[in-house]
């Protein structure tokens, strides 16, 4: 993901593309985690630690991890 992509988006697409379906038959991802929380992932953590986040998603684990890089 570039800077310019909305997280969320992000997200709906990668999942999409691993379930091989189109991103318009997955379920909103707000009815799984409020995606500001995923915004979160930008700032930094306590400490300068990484964050990350997992949550369910359409009988998935989803885990995002924070770009180190950035």
């Amino acid at each position: 993901m570039d800077e310019s992509d909305d997280p969320a988006s992000a997200i709906i697409d990668a999942f999409a593309t691993h379930k091989q379906i189109e991103a318009t038959e997955l379920p909103p991802l707000y009815d799984a985690i409020d995606p500001e929380i995923i915004n979160t992932l930008s700032e930094p953590g306590e400490g300068g630690n990484r964050r990350h986040v997992t949550f369910q998603y359409c009988g998935c684990e989803i885990a995002i991890h924070a770009d180190a890089a950035r």
